[in-house]
């Protein structure tokens, strides 16, 4: 008969914690859209504009007038993240019941008997093969 005991072993087992850190980058150099624009009128007054500016001309007196204005739109600016992804193993110690079985010692009596069954066999298995030999001469 089989005996069987409980053991206590520690078993490592690997935990992994993975962290994700968005981060975004403070240096951006934006290009902005080049704007060129001429205009030619017989009249004394000229105006332009583009998304980031507008301007007056006018001819007064002799004198050529021109003010240059900046417009107070918001311009869209594209933003870059940089995602960083942390892996952390740990191999952390955990308590785990395991059942080893161990056979039971047989004693001297047992050992014999084991024994003389297996002569046995063998006996009768040879009778047999001596039996099958005879019959066929």
């Amino acid at each position: 008969m089989a005996i069987s005991c409980a053991k206590r072993i520690y078993v490592p087992v690997q935990t992994t914690t993975t962290i994700t850190e968005r981060l975004v980058d403070t240096v951006i150099k934006v290009n902005l859209k080049v704007y060129r624009d001429t205009v030619t009128t017989p009249d004394t007054l000229s105006y332009l504009s583009n998304p980031y500016s507008e301007s007056y001309a006018r001819v007064s007196g002799g004198m050529l007038h021109h003010s240059l204005n900046s417009t107070e739109k918001p311009i869209d600016i594209k933003v870059v993240y940089k995602d960083v992804i942390k892996t952390d193993s740990v191999q952390i110690p955990v308590e785990v019941e395991k059942i080893v079985y161990k056979e039971k010692e047989l004693n001297t009596w047992q050992k014999t008997r084991m024994r003389a069954g297996e002569i046995a066999i063998g006996s009768v298995l040879l009778l047999i093969v001596f039996w099958i030999v005879k019959k066929r001469l």
